[in-house]
């Protein structure tokens, strides 16, 4: 084997090293042992060898890549700063290395609505907030599939009695969520809410339901839980 070249760009001007130990030192890190300020590790891209035809795709980082929250971590990005595909730079309180900020669905979620894929105070983004007023919740609605930003309690969780069946339905569009259904009648303050043990049904386009078996003179209660697993 020949020796490796190395390249990158220090302070505005393309540098070149002729081996890992010249490169090293460029960077600050010790001329032996362990690096100060760099790593030597496979990035696991989403594509380990981009083609032109995915070049979206190409620099991606993957669920197992060490460069993920490796970033400087007193690293602040300026107002409206956006990696490489339009994302916010920072997540998870730590910026990333290289051109991709990497974020769980929820994370982008939050993003893609309020710009925070942390949350945080004043974002509007966090998983109780409910900032267009619908009476849903940002973590609900992510769960249904609505838009936090607009009011739609229309497509929220509901239920209907036909004759002694109560019909309660919801969606799961978030595989990561764990999704529980919890029901209480009029002897609540006895036994507290229940969570639902009979068949989950559903039509195979992403909408369940459960029945339950009521009377006409029973007060009846259904609630939906959601988890980030």
């Amino acid at each position: 084997g020949g020796t490796v070249e190395f390249g990158f760009n220090i302070n505005g001007a393309n540098s070149y090293f002729s081996g890992l130990p010249a490169w090293r030192a460029a960077l600050g890190g010790a001329a032996v042992g362990d690096d100060v300020t760099a790593q030597v590790a496979n990035p696991n891209f989403v594509l380990a060898a981009p083609i032109v035809s995915s070049a979206e795709e190409a620099f991606k980082l993957g669920e197992t890549s060490s460069c993920k929250d490796a970033g400087e971590p007193t690293f602040t990005p300026a107002v409206g700063e956006a990696d490489y595909f339009g994302s916010s730079r920072v997540a998870s309180s730590r910026v990333d290395v290289g051109f991709h900020e990497s974020m769980s669905d929820l994370q982008s979620w939050r993003d893609a609505y309020f710009g925070a894929p942390d949350g945080g105070a004043g974002t509007s983004a966090n998983d109780s907030d409910d900032p267009d007023h619908d009476g849903v919740a940002n973590l609900m609605e992510y769960s249904q599939g609505m838009n936090p930003t607009q009011v739609d309690n229309s497509l929220a969780p509901t239920g209907q009695k036909t004759g002694n069946t109560y019909r309660y339905q919801y969606r799961k569009d978030r595989a990561e969520l764990a999704y529980k259904v919890y029901y209480a009648d009029q002897d609540y303050l006895t036994t507290g809410w229940l969570e639902a043990t009979g068949a989950e049904q559903s039509d195979q386009n992403g909408n369940y339901w459960r029945d339950f078996i009521t009377t006409n003179d029973t007060k009846f209660f259904v609630w939906l839980e959601v988890d980030v697993d």
